[in-house]
C-alpha cells in the first residue's frame, strides 16, 4: 500500500512516514482533526490527489470519555461520538462512494471487545460508542456488499497504547486503578496492527486481534463468526 497517515497532532505520523519511506514505501501524512466534519472531506480528497483513490481505509481514531452516570456530562459525552462513532460513519460513507463498483475497496472500523462485552461503570459511555460502531456496522454490511465494497469491523481487547495519557472525564485515575496490573497483560500495537491487517482478506464481518477471542464468550465468538 501507499500510506496515507491522518493525525491531529502529526509529530508521530511524520515519524512512522519517515520510517516507511526509508524502507522504500510510499507514505505521506496529512493533519485532521476528524471531529470536525471538513477535515474528513479534506482528508480524502488529499489521499485522493496523493495516491490516485483509496483501496483500504482503517478508521481508527477515537479516545476515552471516562464518567460515571453520575459525573457525566452530557456535551463531553457528544464529543467523543463525534469522534468514536459519527466520524466512523461519516469517512465510511465517503469512503464508500470512491470504491464502489467496479473498483472495489475495503473499509475497516476500530471498535472494541466492549462493543459486544460489559465495560466497567466508569467506561459507560465509551462503551456506547464502540456498541454503536457494531451496531451500524452490522446492518450497513449488506449495503456495502452490494456496492462491491468489503466491510470489516475490529473489535480489540486491550493494548497497549496512549489512551490513558489522552482520555479525559472526572474518573480516568479510577478506571486506570480498577485495571491495576493487568495493563501489563495488554497486547502490544504492532500485534494488534498486524492481525488487523492479516484480517482485511478474511472472511466474515468482525475481526478479533490479540487476545480478544480469549477475553470474549467463546459462544459469542462462534456465533459472531461462524
Amino acid at each position: 500500500y501507499a500510506v496515507v497517515l491522518a493525525d491531529k497532532a502529526p509529530k508521530g505520523s511524520e515519524e512512522a512516514a519517515a520510517e516507511i519511506r526509508k524502507k522504500g514505501g510510499q507514505a505521506i501524512v496529512v493533519r485532521a482533526d476528524v471531529s470536525v466534519e471538513a477535515d474528513r472531506a479534506a482528508l480524502l480528497a488529499a489521499s485522493t490527489g496523493a495516491v490516485g483513490g483509496v483501496d483500504l481505509l482503517v478508521n481508527n481514531a477515537g479516545y476515552g470519555y471516562l464518567a460515571t452516570t453520575e459525573h457525566l456530562a452530557l456535551e463531553e459525552s457528544r464529543k467523543m461520538f463525534e469522534v468514536n462513532y459519527f466520524a466512523m460513519v461519516d469517512l465510511s460513507r465517503r469512503a464508500l462512494g470512491l470504491m464502489k463498483k467496479p473498483k472495489g475497496g475495503t473499509v475497516m472500523n476500530v471498535s472494541s471487545v466492549l462493543g459486544l462485552t460489559t465495560a466497567l461503570p466508569e467506561s459507560a459511555q465509551y462503551a456506547a460508542t464502540k456498541h454503536a460502531v457494531i451496531g451500524w456496522a452490522r446492518s450497513a454490511e449488506r449495503e456495502f456488499k452490494r456496492a462491491g465494497v468489503t466491510l470489516k469491523v475490529v473489535c480489540p481487547a486491550g493494548t497497549k497504547t496512549k489512551f490513558f495519557d489522552h482520555a479525559v472525564g472526572p474518573d480516568v485515575a479510577s478506571v486506570r486503578d480498577q485495571l491495576g496490573d493487568a495493563w501489563e497483560d495488554f497486547d502490544t500495537a504492532p500485534k494488534v496492527a498486524k492481525d488487523i491487517l492479516d484480517g482485511a482478506s478474511a472472511p466474515g464481518l468482525y475481526i478479533f486481534p490479540g487476545k480478544a477471542k480469549e477475553i470474549l464468550p467463546a459462544e459469542l465468538v462462534k456465533l459472531l463468526t461462524e
